[in-house]
């Protein structure tokens, strides 16, 4: 759980407060400087952002559409730099899918300029974003995790697997990495890492590992990803479940100057610094 969340652009110091952690060991009394990105967690689009998106991470630049994800890395004008978009889109998806979260006590609020009514207040939060029936018998759940974004793709019982297929448009090059993940790099050098997917069966209360792989294909100048997964029962639902690494960026479109992240004896974390924004 969190406390409010406010966001004021126009001013020139902000303070963001607050998102509760759950630590595994006891914080100790005061303030402790941590190093690390801020835990993802996500809001509904209530007029925020353009119609199409239905949730979107929190000062992430990940956004979640019924085609896909999106993430988006914010060009620098001062060195020339347009902003870029991954997108990882669900090839031959069901095109009545359903989108909800499972939402948490939190709320957000942006106090975006001295206009009240432009501000939003008590804007629902979610700690995962779940696409039911993306294809028949197949969900697909997003939520922070291991150091980025993660999810679940479960699949029930008989699904055939290769028919799950993600088109991806929007960066220069894709390498596979020695470790069997995938790397999206960019015009500006920002690379977004795929880590190898973790695949596994729940049987009689044991999780059973499954050997698998990334299946990589270009048809028609489009470049997609599947998966290669090895021998598994098909009488019990299958998970697989890659990671994506990549870089967050708190603030707006101009110099965002963060003097440090604090996090207090209750686990409360404390954004501190000043920005320009608009």
């Amino acid at each position: 759980m969190f406390k409010n969340l406010y966001f004021s652009r126009k001013l020139v110091h902000f303070l963001i407060l607050s998102f509760l952690f759950s630590f595994s060991s006891p914080l100790s009394y005061g303030f402790s400087f941590i190093q690390g990105k801020l835990p993802i967690y996500f809001a509904k689009n209530d007029g925020l952002y353009g119609e199409g998106i239905k949730f979107y991470g929190i000062e992430q630049g990940i956004f979640f559409r019924e085609d896909g994800v999106y993430f988006l890395f914010k060009g620098k004008p001062e060195r020339n730099e347009n902003s870029e978009i991954l997108k990882i889109l669900f090839q031959g998806r069901n095109k009545n899918l359903e989108i909800e979260g499972e939402e948490i006590s939190g709320k957000v609020n942006y106090l975006i300029g001295r206009d009240i009514s432009n501000w939003k207040r008590g804007i629902p939060t979610f700690k995962k974003i779940r696409y039911k029936d993306v294809y028949k018998g197949v969900d697909i759940v997003f939520y922070g995790g291991r150091g980025g974004l993660e999810y679940d793709i479960l699949i029930r019982p008989g699904v055939d697997v290769s028919k799950i297929l993600f088109e991806i448009e929007g960066f220069k090059e894709l390498k596979e990495t020695k470790d069997g993940g995938i790397s999206f790099i960019f015009s500006s050098g920002k690379v977004i890492h795929q880590r190898k997917p973790y695949i596994y069966q729940e049987i009689n209360g044991k999780r059973i590992e499954i050997d698998g792989s990334y299946r990589i294909f270009e048809k028609n100048g489009m470049k997609y990803f599947g998966f290669n997964v090895n021998s598994f029962d098909s009488r019990y639902p299958l998970i697989i479940d890659p990671t994506i690494i990549y870089s967050t960026f708190l603030g707006g479109s101009n110099f965002d100057g963060g003097y440090g992240i604090a996090v207090d004896n209750l686990g409360y974390v404390y954004v501190i610094g000043q920005t320009f924004s608009s």
